[in-house]
């Protein structure tokens, strides 16, 4: 598991709250891995396990602070990542164009070995496309948490806010002005 360095912000939380959070996350991910890879046998799948592995990236991150989640999981390997899920995604479905079927054609391109029923690797190539799609997937949920977190207003906004004679969102009423 990653350790957290230290660094200057200001953000804490408890000690309980770092503990169980790093006790757990190694659990989370497993389940999120266990619901990708029996997706085509069980309830679940790789949109559901990489929501769950995501979402244990973000829990890590709130746990301890914004830079210490953004060293465990750096934004160049988040892209590299996203990027081989969506390759293998569409390399899957392309070699059932290829073989002349359709794309994501699973049993009549026999693109991978059909196994027994209930075993691991029955699905033919659901198993890849599961890994593919929950790889994705995990990484644009962490992705998209850095992305909000780490917004700032655009210099333009700031200087615009003041002359508008309402209000547009929540956003626009300064810590003096509220009620």
């Amino acid at each position: 598991m990653i350790t957290p360095k230290k660094n200057k912000e200001k953000y804490k939380t408890s000690i309980i709250v770092q503990l169980v959070t790093r006790m757990m996350c190694p659990f989370i991910i497993m389940f999120g891995v266990f619901l990708i890879v029996h997706g085509h046998l069980t309830p679940g799948g790789g949109f559901q396990g990489g929501v769950i592995i995501g979402a244990s990236f973000i829990l890590f991150a709130m746990a301890f602070n914004r830079q210490d989640g953004r060293d465990a999981v750096p934004s160049f390997t988040l892209k590299c990542l996203a990027s081989i899920g969506v390759y293998l995604y569409i390399s899957i479905g392309l070699v059932g164009i290829f073989l002349g079927y359709h794309f994501l054609t699973n049993k009549a391109a026999a693109i991978a070995p059909m196994g027994m029923f209930g075993e691991l690797l029955s699905g033919g190539a659901l198993f890849w496309i599961n890994l593919g799609v929950g790889l994705t997937v995990a990484v644009i949920c962490t992705e998209l948490f850095y992305v909000f977190l780490e917004e700032e207003r655009s210099p333009y906004y700031l200087e615009n806010k003041k002359k508008l004679p309402y209000q547009r969102r929540w956003l626009d009423v300064d810590k003096d002005d509220s009620v």
